[in-house]
């Protein structure tokens, strides 16, 4: 029964790891339909296999949900008010450099609340906001799982932090998660961003070390413009914000008896 409970779950995180690191996975694979999948043209359709899994895996969360009929519509309220703050909060920072304050969010959020509540929460708060904002492409799929991993990233922190050093430990993962989420974004982007005659091209005839130096080339000399501004506002929010959301969210957490 734990094992079929958690078979979305693994089998999403699969999917999306497979989806982010296949150029170093399959470096020689030359088959056209393979490709075709994962172009820009194509790999919108990844929301509909992503999302459907996501609420899946909400709707099952624990077996106390069931129980208490009315714990799961509590959860789904607090859910739609944060994922409306996060549009507000994502709306702030867009078209603006790296100043992304809604990451600021999903970290105290995930921290709060858990790494369940945290992964579909940072799905969903990064598809209503980039709808909100018109960043709807083919891009928001892999910025829909980024935001579920560094989530629930958070939610296990709060299991190996004590709260008087919330702070210190959420300041090094929001600087951390900062530079990951450029990464990410990068390696989604870059097998389709240059061209084959560029010398850090992804190509499918290199090897996965060959590959691997190209992006590493291509990540560091075109992502910290953004990754650095993001992780130093995050990092701040955190600093002068970070124990007063906590402990309003902790609060909310109480009295909806979510914890």
């Amino acid at each position: 029964m734990l094992r079929n409970r958690y078979l979305p779950l693994i089998a999403l995180n699969l999917l999306g790891v497979f989806a982010f690191f296949w150029p170093f996975l399959i470096p020689t694979l030359h088959n056209e339909q393979f490709r075709k999948l994962f172009n820009a043209a194509d790999s919108k359709w990844w929301s509909l296999i992503i999302l459907p899994i996501a609420f899946l895996i909400f709707l099952k969360d624990s077996d106390s949900a069931i129980a208490k009929s009315n714990l799961v519509s509590k959860r789904v309220a607090l859910l739609g008010v944060l994922i409306a703050l996060a549009c507000v909060m994502r709306f702030l920072g867009a078209g603006a450099v790296g100043i992304e304050p809604i990451w600021f969010l999903l970290i105290i959020v995930g921290f709060i609340f858990g790494s369940k509540f945290g992964f579909l929460f940072g799905n969903l708060a990064l598809l209503v906001s980039g709808i909100f904002i018109g960043g709807f492409g083919p891009w928001l799929p892999f910025q829909m799982l980024a935001a579920g991993w560094i989530t629930a990233g958070a939610g296990l922190i709060k299991k190996i932090t004590k709260l008087n050093y919330v702070r210190l430990v959420l300041i090094p993962y929001s600087i951390f998660a900062s530079f990951l989420f450029g990464l990410l974004m990068d390696l989604q982007l870059w097998p389709w961003l240059l061209g084959s005659q560029s010398q850090i091209a992804f190509s499918l005839n290199q090897s996965a070390y060959e590959n691997l130096k190209h992006f590493l080339f291509f990540h560091f000399t075109t992502s910290l413009a953004w990754d650095v501004p993001r992780a130093i506002l995050t990092a701040a929010l955190i600093f002068f914000s970070g124990n007063l959301l906590i402990s309003s969210l902790q609060r909310t957490a109480i009295r909806l008896q979510l914890n």
